[in-house]
């Protein structure tokens, strides 16, 4: 074989490994950001889990259901964290030092993964737009807010993000979603064509969010 024919070869071997490296080498945030989960059957099978386990402390005062309903809880944690490729320790904690309310809020809202979005939709395992699913996920947790995403932002308590704590809804114009504690990491009901999901909002995204508690003791203080 020519030796000007195995060089040309040779760059050619060179430019692909260089291309193949560069892409591996990518911060591993880049790479989680944005990149929703939509379909983890064990989050949503262990957060209705939880929800029930919740119910029959509530409903009975049943102290077991109530540490095994934390179990549960942490579990979910755990899972998300996992899946966003977040520290599972820092994502327990923060759930755990949160209000019960967000805590029952955001698993609500879990358990509706994978369900459709559709304009206009607040129904449980079958459709729901954004604020449809931060109504619901709240209306679980015994707390009713507005219907649109712009009004439940507005008759909430505004906080900043270094105070946002799980289930804080996280809001720019147009759409709703819910904090799930840390980073910048949500679940929503986003678009036509997709399904709610977790993710973790990329720093450009993240930059326009703002933060709002939508408990009553604090909604519009």
């Amino acid at each position: 074989m020519p030796s000007s024919s195995l060089s040309s070869r040779r760059r050619r071997a060179a430019a692909v490994l260089l291309v193949v490296m560069a892409a591996t080498l990518v911060a591993p945030d880049a790479v989680a950001a944005e990149a929703p989960v939509s379909e983890h059957p064990e989050i949503v099978a262990t957060s209705e889990l939880a929800l029930e386990l919740h119910g029959r402390w509530v409903t009975v005062g049943d102290t077991a259901a109530y540490l095994s309903f934390v179990e549960a809880r942490d579990r979910v944690a755990e899972l998300t964290a996992i899946a966003l490729g977040r520290d599972p320790d820092e994502m327990v904690a923060a759930w755990a030092d949160s209000d019960l309310d967000g805590q029952v809020a955001v698993l609500s809202a879990m358990t509706q993964l994978g369900v459709p979005w559709r304009r206009n939709a607040r129904s449980e395992g079958e459709a729901f737009d954004c604020s449809g699913l931060t109504s619901y996920s709240w209306a679980r947790a015994g707390v009713e807010i507005e219907r649109s995403s712009r009004n439940q932002f507005r008759t909430a308590a505004e906080v900043d993000r270094e105070e946002a704590r799980l289930g804080d809804l996280v809001w720019y114009p147009g759409h709703i979603m819910l904090f799930l504690g840390v980073g910048s990491a949500v679940v929503h009901s986003p678009t036509h064509g997709r399904d709610v999901e977790f993710l973790e909002l990329s720093e450009r995204r993240s930059s326009w969010v703002r933060f709002a508690d939508p408990t009553p003791d604090t909604a519009g203080s």
